[in-house]
């Protein structure tokens, strides 16, 4: 956990102007949200991904009858 809290501190004091993208980079963004603005019932939304992945992990540990631990 600690290193975990050490890699937040390091994000705080990370400015959004020290980074940036390449055009290639960039590109590969743009075509993937055009991607997805042009079909989206291909994808799911983050809430619905962490529903999914919940209920998986509950399954998982009920069927090992273990519980998984809290984050």
């Amino acid at each position: 956990m600690e290193e975990f809290q050490l890699y937040l501190m390091m994000q705080e004091r990370i400015q959004p102007e020290d980074y940036s993208l390449i055009d290639a980079h960039k590109k590969i963004i743009d075509d993937r949200v055009a991607e997805a603005d042009a079909n989206p019932d291909n994808y799911v939304t983050y809430q619905e991904f962490k529903d999914t992945f919940k209920k998986k992990i509950n399954v998982s540990a009920a069927n090992s009858h273990t519980r998984p631990s809290k984050c």
